[in-house]
């Protein structure tokens, strides 16, 4: 069985003040960063969702291994996201290992333990850090199959950290960092630096 990876890059970046999924970060948009990890993985398809920027990160990760997919309800928040990409997925019948186009240092090797998890038959994965859970999650195909319509955007993360069938990854390193404001920013430059 294979898996897919669905990237959300569909926000409107308020806390940035500006579409940070097309900041640069290593010389490209952040967003192709995260799909440049995902392709070097064995998922297929991978998948990205785009919304308020979405001609802008198509364009950004042209040439790549990724489909992207309109969420026209972006501004409802990251969940309509999610269930673009799953619908996108759908046919395909396998499980999800979801990531976030804000999350340019994601190492390729957590994407596909993941993936791997998915392949040996978890129902869920969460990724813990030594500083808390983070980004990419798994859902099986069983778990697909049961979500919701509509739900909190960390509805996906309370039940991967409540639910027992849920498999959780354990890292001891600090959650990869999730570029959300300036500041955070300003840190992936000092980390790269």
């Amino acid at each position: 069985m294979s898996y897919a990876v669905v990237i959300l890059a569909a926000g409107l970046a308020t806390r940035m003040g500006r579409p940070k999924q097309l900041l640069p970060a290593g010389g490209v948009a952040m967003v192709r960063r995260v799909v440049e990890a995902a392709c070097r993985t064995a998922a297929d398809p991978v998948v990205v969702v785009t919304g308020a920027y979405g001609a802008q990160v198509a364009r950004s990760v042209a040439g790549l291994c990724a489909s992207c997919v309109e969420n026209t309800h972006y501004e409802t928040g990251s969940y309509s996201s999610l269930r673009t990409g799953l619908e996108a997925i759908a046919e395909t019948q396998c499980p999800a290992v979801v990531l976030v186009a804000d999350m340019p240092a994601i190492p390729t090797e957590v994407i596909e333990a993941v993936g791997r998890s998915l392949e040996q038959g978890s129902w869920g994965v969460l990724t813990d850090y030594s500083d808390g859970p983070g980004h990419p999650f798994g859902l099986s195909a069983e778990m697909i199959s049961s979500l919701p319509v509509t739900a909190p955007d960390r509805f996906i993360f309370d039940m991967l950290e409540t639910d027992e069938r849920a498999e959780r990854l354990t890292y001891q390193t600090s959650k990869p960092l999730d570029v959300n404001t300036p500041e955070d920013y300003e840190m992936l430059g000092e980390a790269e630096g």
